[in-house]
């Protein structure tokens, strides 16, 4: 890896090619799989967490990109969803910078 500094998909795949990076109940992708499926996924401030290949694929595509990413909890109701989705997007973050959001874990709130 070129940048210890950077977690990258890209150069993962480039050092160890084949071998496995992630292993699901219904799939085991290499370190090369895991890049295609990275370059695939949409690129996106904000996904739902589902424990998929896609979500993987969008975290490792976010990391890549170095671009914020939120995951939001695939239990959130609609409402609750589009409430955080709102909050993000009015929001401009730096490079380099962590955004968290404390929700009461019922309503989706804001808690800090």
């Amino acid at each position: 890896m070129t940048n210890d500094s950077h977690l990258s998909i890209t150069d993962a795949a480039r050092a160890v090619g084949v071998r496995a990076a992630l292993a699901l109940d219904d799939a085991t992708l290499s370190y090369e799989e895991l890049h295609r499926a990275s370059r695939c996924a949409p690129s996106s401030r904000c996904i739902v967490g589902h424990p998929t290949v896609e979500t993987i694929a969008a975290i490792a595509r976010a990391l890549d990109d170095e671009a914020p990413l939120a995951i939001l909890h695939p239990r959130l109701s609609a409402d609750e969803q589009f409430r955080q989705r709102r909050l993000l997007g009015e929001r401009s973050l730096p490079p380099g910078t962590a955004f968290v959001l404390f929700t009461s874990g019922s309503t989706g709130e804001p808690r800090g």
